[in-house]
């Protein structure tokens, strides 16, 4: 004996639509790009002091003994980068940079500094974020709390690393503004602060925890 099933299946939601995709938010990426760039550096230059001392070299500090990262963030970009803003903006067609044209505007003695600073603005000018915030010298989020945020992470997978400190330096001054744990004024600042710009800190390893 054979027995046909007959499934007469109805759904009301057959019809609905997949829910739209949403768009891209360029700040989110500029943030989440920043912190992968800051995990990245801190782990190179673990990696380096590392190898030092397994070539018997000397190192500035012990990577396998406690330590402290001091992190300094810049609170506005270097004077003389304002002219080579002007520059990009002059040459910038609203869609794409000529970077031929950039390239004759630069001074002989600006070039290593200035090379890499233009095609930063270059790349977020043509990868989609706010043209007028990369003018404007926006990074689209906030840096110092982004920082904030990824000291128990740092903590948590840097080896032996016990404390983080985050210090605000600005162009020309000799001493900085300790902003973790409470605000405190820091003096004889390492030059390797100096190097610092938003979007791009620098930052040093030492034992004195």
């Amino acid at each position: 004996m054979r027995y046909t099933f007959v499934a007469n299946i109805k759904s009301k939601d057959h019809d609905v639509l997949f829910p739209p995709i949403p768009t891209s938010n360029p700040s989110l990426t500029a943030a989440s790009k920043y912190v992968e760039q800051i995990r990245g550096e801190i782990g190179s230059a673990e990696g380096a002091q590392l190898k030092r001392l397994a070539k018997g070299k000397q190192s500035s500090y012990d990577p396998k003994a406690d330590k402290k990262l001091t992190i300094f963030v810049a609170k506005s970009f270097p004077t003389w980068q304002q002219k080579y803003l002007n520059l990009v903006i002059e040459k910038f067609n609203g869609m794409t940079l000529d970077m031929k044209a950039v390239t004759k505007g630069i001074e002989k003695a600006d070039v290593r500094k200035a090379m890499p600073f233009v095609q930063s603005l270059k790349k977020r000018l043509e990868g989609g974020e706010d043209k007028t915030k990369v003018l404007n010298r926006e990074l689209g989020f906030d840096e110092v709390q982004i920082l904030k945020e990824m000291v128990p992470g740092l903590k948590a997978t840097v080896v032996k690393l016990k404390q983080v400190d985050i210090v605000l330096v600005e162009e020309g001054k000799i001493t900085g503004l300790k902003i973790s744990g409470g605000k405190e004024e820091v003096t004889d600042l390492p030059g390797i602060s100096s190097t610092a710009e938003p979007g791009s800190p620098s930052f040093e390893f030492s034992n004195e925890v």
